[in-house]
């Protein structure tokens, strides 16, 4: 009995035994076609697809392009508020006089007042959005008017983008230098916490004093750390003595670092 030959309906090949499929449905069995073909036929598709993506977001960007443009000239605005001394502290002495305006509204500056005001900006964004207004040929002094005809005047030209436009500033507005850490500051703070830290531990010891004294051996060994610290700290070997010496009349919670 000669077995009937199907097209597979994928790749439209002849050829194809059913098998052991029902002959009424042998017209549905779907041949998997060659790796090969499926990966050529995948890179095929991805490369169109991102293709029209591209031409999508290229028309959403141009689109989009005088608002992020006016959301940069606000964001100027703004920016340069914090960088005005403000006048009603002149002649109040030396540390009011010319007081930075962040001081006053924002002790973040920019950083702060967009957190706290715009928070769905984010800083980077609008550093972006104001740079490209600079490429723009415009300032803090200019208009949304202002902006929309820019933006023509530039469009006339040719195709442009932010990316095209900060890259054309001259004077990029960029978020302020990093104050660099105080290292002697950091050194302190680190001093004191280890003491504090050395202060509870030895109190603990303390307060074990009384179980200590039931187990000689184990007291043994606690002062025989506390003579470790001692050595450690002053290079000294410390020596039991009945006589108390400058040191131990100096009440280490009345020194204040």
């Amino acid at each position: 009995m000669t077995e009937t030959l199907v097209t597979c309906p994928t790749c439209q090949t002849h050829g194809f035994t059913a098998g052991g499929v029902n002959r009424q449905d042998a017209a549905a069995i779907i041949h998997t076609p060659p790796p090969a073909a499926v990966l050529a036929t995948a890179k095929t598709a991805l490369e169109s697809l991102r293709g029209a993506i591209i031409t999508q977001e290229d028309a959403f960007h141009t689109a989009t392009l005088p608002n992020r443009l006016k959301m940069g000239l606000h964001c100027l605005k703004a920016y340069v508020i914090f960088t005005l001394k403000n006048p009603d502290k002149r002649g109040q002495g030396r540390k009011q006089k010319n007081q930075l305006t962040r001081e006053l509204i924002s002790p973040q500056g920019f950083k702060g007042w967009l957190e706290s005001e715009c928070s769905w900006l984010k800083e980077p964004t609008a550093y972006k959005y104001m740079t490209a207004l600079k490429g723009l040929g415009l300032s803090e002094s200019a208009t949304e008017e202002d902006v929309d005809d820019a933006v023509r005047q530039t469009l006339r030209v040719g195709p442009t983008s932010l990316k095209a436009l900060c890259d054309a500033a001259v004077d990029a507005v960029a978020p302020p230098a990093p104050v660099p850490p105080n290292i002697q500051q950091s050194e302190f703070d680190f001093l004191c916490s280890g003491l504090k830290d050395f202060r509870e531990e030895a109190e603990r010891i303390i307060a074990l004093k009384g179980q200590l004294q039931t187990n000689p051996e184990m007291l043994r060994v606690a002062c025989a750390r506390a003579y470790s610290i001692l050595f450690e700290l002053t290079g000294t070997n410390w020596a039991p003595c009945d006589e108390p010496d400058e040191l131990a009349s100096v009440d280490p919670d009345s020194i204040t670092l």
